[in-house]
């Protein structure tokens, strides 16, 4: 074996453990990767989670939305805010585009928890608009991490 091929071969080692170590990080992104790989659909249990309306959240109930409790450690789902996409999108609705995939919310113990499009929400409010959202009726957090397993895909902008 030449000393170029252990090279390749060891840095792919590497990068294996790595994917499997962060696919431990959390029982959702383990799923997730699971799915990836095997390419199954996430299964949301209609029992456990409802679909309630479709609805325009105006720009002064924004700030009541709230965010998955466990953002920042490895039980939650939800990735922190990405300025360079939060500031991508609001001059995407400045030049008078749209965002048209609606975020995602939760209603669970009488409130409003932001489950996918954290980013599209922040760039509303910041730009003093609405945002569209589809409102599900979730009775866990659990239920929220598989709904977002669900919707979690890479969102399109229109100018």
């Amino acid at each position: 074996m030449t000393r170029r091929s252990r090279k390749k071969r060891l840095r792919a080692e590497a990068a294996k453990r790595d994917r499997k170590r962060r696919s431990n990080e959390s029982p959702a992104l383990m799923a997730k990767a699971i799915a990836q790989r095997k390419t199954l659909p996430v299964i949301v249990n209609p029992e456990r989670v409802k679909f309630l309306e479709e609805r325009l959240v105006p720009h002064s109930e924004i700030p009541a939305l709230k965010v998955a409790e466990a953002i920042t450690t490895a039980k939650g789902y939800q990735r922190g805010v990405m300025r360079n996409q939060v500031n991508m999108l609001m001059v995407v609705i400045e030049k008078g585009g749209m965002l048209p995939d609606p975020v995602v919310l939760s209603q669970r113990d009488g409130k409003l928890w932001i489950v996918e499009g954290y980013q599209r929400v922040e760039a509303s409010y910041c730009m003093n608009v609405g945002v569209l959202a589809r409102i599900f009726q979730c009775q866990s957090i659990e239920d929220e991490r598989t709904l977002f397993l669900a919707f979690d895909a890479k969102q399109r902008v229109s100018a």
